[in-house]
């Protein structure tokens, strides 16, 4: 038998869903301003989720993810920055 409770849904915007592999720091920023301006924040949306795109490789040596600098001029610390700003 199936058992409902009050749990939270989880909202938010994927980037994938919307453009695909486009993905660009101006686009994500938009959402980010648009899920403040709107009230959709403010009724629980709370997830702006970044998908495939947004990164060119990985450092040879640190295997870290390389952001491409064209799509995300300011970098991947300074967009996650603005949205949580």
């Amino acid at each position: 038998m199936l058992r409902f409770t009050r749990t939270a849904i989880c909202r938010g915007w994927s980037s994938w869903n919307a453009i695909g592999s486009t993905v660009n720091e101006a686009y994500v920023k938009n959402v980010t301003k648009y899920m403040k301006s709107s009230g959709l924040q403010a009724m629980g949306w709370q997830y702006i989720n970044v998908d495939e795109g947004w990164m060119l490789g990985r450092d040879s040596k640190t295997l870290d993810p390389i952001a491409d600098p064209k799509a995300f001029p300011e970098g991947m610390k300074a967009l996650g920055d603005f949205i949580h700003d």
